[in-house]
């Protein structure tokens, strides 16, 4: 297993990942729950 080399990275630029990786997270999880009740439908 790799070791990642967080001294390198910003805590400021680990907050900012999160907050993108959990916007498109969201964004997928809200087109496949349209999809989901539009198949329910």
């Amino acid at each position: 297993s790799q070791k990642i080399k967080i001294d390198h990275i910003k805590p400021d630029d680990i907050k900012i990942k999160a907050k993108i990786l959990k916007s498109i997270l969201n964004e997928i999880a809200l087109k496949e729950g349209i999809e989901l009740t539009k198949k329910k439908l």
